[in-house]
């Protein structure tokens, strides 16, 4: 997991280096906040890109340790934000944790909200860090169903859900396809992409693997890969009873 912690420590160099230039307000800056090359860099690898602000930097420990203490991803997005959006993603029966990063480069909310429709407030989450350009927020024993990530602003906005699970995905690119593996459904799976902003797709030029199913519950489950890729393969199986997938 090498490529989280060279991700995170390049974004703080960044904000460091914006302050000492003072550039006031980073990164709701006027222009490009980010250089692309790391975007691509932690999209590329399925690290994750979080903006903090210098004396943040306390709080780097908890995006550092995400892939060890939430190591598998329920759902993920990156993009360009002008406004407010809404993300809907389903939390099963399997979830004994999950743990929402998001980071939007000129932030005006972040909200997350539950099964039942309130938003949840910060003192009801096992953990909950409010940043300039970020909310961080981890719920223990999360309700299960249909959960939804707000959040509004503008510029470049990228997030991850991450949980503690027994239902798994593996993913191995290998030279003339892919394989994915997956553990803990019930019955059958069915695989699909993801565009880079979350939205089901069908031949995108970069895209990430996502499987659906259900669990023991009959709950519906989601599991993706952190992964975006790049469009050398494509999808050609999409179902399997066996809960192993070939491209």
């Amino acid at each position: 997991m090498r490529w989280i912690a060279a991700g995170l420590l390049v974004l703080s160099l960044q904000a460091q280096d914006g302050q000492r230039q003072e550039r006031p307000g980073w990164p709701c800056v006027a222009g490009r906040a980010v250089d692309p090359t790391y975007l691509d860099l932690s999209e590329s690898t399925g690290g994750q890109l979080f903006l903090f602000q210098k004396g943040e930097m306390e709080h780097s420990s908890v995006v550092m340790m995400a892939p060890y203490s939430h190591p598998v991803t329920l759902f993920r997005a990156v993009g360009q934000l002008s406004g407010e959006k809404t993300f809907e993603f389903p939390v099963d029966s399997s979830v004994e944790s999950m743990l929402i990063l998001a980071s939007v480069q000129c932030r005006k909310a972040v909200a997350v909200f539950d099964p039942a429709g309130p938003e949840v407030p910060g003192a009801k989450a096992s953990r909950h860090v409010d940043l300039q350009a970020g909310r961080i927020v981890q719920i223990d024993k999360p309700s299960f169903g249909p959960w939804r990530l707000r959040i509004s602003g503008n510029g470049l906005f990228v997030f991850s859900v991450l949980v503690k699970s027994k239902i798994t995905l593996q993913v191995s690119d290998e030279e003339d396809q892919f394989r994915v593996r997956t553990s803990g459904f019930k019955g059958s799976v069915t695989a699909y992409e993801f565009d880079p902003a979350g939205e089901r797709t069908d031949g995108a030029t970069r895209y990430r693997i996502a499987v659906e199913g259900v669990d023991e519950l009959g709950m519906k489950v989601l599991r993706t890969n952190p992964v975006l890729f790049k469009a050398k393969k494509r999808l050609q199986l999409q179902a399997t009873n066996r809960a192993i997938v070939a491209w």
